[in-house]
């Protein structure tokens, strides 16, 4: 079952609410730098004393760290790579059996003889339940969705608002090495200020805007660089604070030169944003703080 969550209060609820059903996987997706995986180790009862794989895991180590920490929950973070192995996947749909208890076995004869308590090292028993943390579930090698049909599937995709709202929960807080803010304020406003024309960001970039701020780059254009600097509202809004253009029509040349769209288009955005003008006689009056510009009088 596929749900799509936007808040990251109902993103708590409803990895709570996966600790108290009896479901063995939960598959937690969505764009990379939306705090997915410190949510679950917050939120996911188990998830400070889970067994946590990171990176890329190979089926047969995976295997191993199921049979030597057996019944243990296990949270498998940023895999993505990793389940294109076919042999991963045939694991993972051992894992995923909906029985309460799983018998895993290894299919080829890599692993030989028995383990210290007597067990067959081939083959053993578990209840550990699995939560899966990736970034693109629909990328994942085609067999993945075997695997799925036995998940209860959460895909996390957040509002560059509720993304700012979440980091102003926590910025003050949470202090670097050098016991400064992790984000900054001026790198806080600077985004908030911009989330209307911004159509995806993720609490890295306010982590690396303010590193960047604190040696010296231009923190603001590798942000731009990121938005996409064709962007047409994020454009017209740079555009827009941008002094260095003598006239409105200047800015408009521009805007149709990076994106193809009409004049007409320009203002539409603009007004929306609201950063409206008052247009006279082919020309147009912009705001408080800006020279008119008279044109066919």
């Amino acid at each position: 079952m596929k749900i799509i969550i936007r808040t990251y209060a109902e993103l708590e609820q409803r990895v709570n609410a996966f600790s108290q059903m009896t479901l063995p996987l939960l598959v937690l997706h969505g764009p990379p730098g939306t705090s997915k995986s410190t949510a679950v180790r917050k939120m996911f009862p188990h998830g400070t004393n889970a067994r946590w794989v990171n990176g890329t895991a190979s089926a047969f180590g995976l295997f191993g760290e199921l049979r030597r920490y057996r019944d243990m929950p296990f949270v498998l973070d940023d895999l993505d790579d990793a389940f294109r192995d076919k042999a991963l996947i045939r694991l993972m749909k051992q894992v995923c059996q909906t029985d309460a208890v799983r018998r895993i076995s290894w299919v080829t004869n890599a692993v030989k003889g028995t383990s210290g308590d007597g067990d067959d090292s081939r083959s053993f028993e578990t209840s550990s339940r699995v939560v899966l943390i990736v970034n693109d579930w629909q990328k994942m090698n085609r067999h993945v969705g075997a695997v799925g049909d036995r998940a209860w599937e959460l895909e996390f995709l957040p509002t560059p608002q509720e993304i700012h709202r979440f980091v102003g929960s926590w910025r003050h807080e949470a202090l670097d090495e050098d016991g400064m803010p992790t984000v900054a304020d001026q790198v806080y406003e600077y985004i908030g200020d911009r989330l209307d024309a911004v159509s995806d960001t993720s609490i890295r970039q306010y982590i690396l805007a303010t590193q960047g701020l604190r040696v010296g780059v231009d923190w603001r254009k590798d942000l731009e660089s990121e938005w996409g600097n064709t962007d047409p509202k994020m454009l017209v809004r740079r555009l827009a604070d941008d002094d260095g253009y003598e006239k409105e029509e200047h800015r408009v040349d521009r805007f149709r030169d990076l994106t193809g769209l009409s004049r007409a288009r320009y203002f539409e955005i603009k007004d929306s944003l609201g950063l409206s003008c008052n247009r006279q006689r082919g020309g147009f009056r912009p705001g408080a703080g800006r020279k008119p510009i008279l044109t066919g009088l």
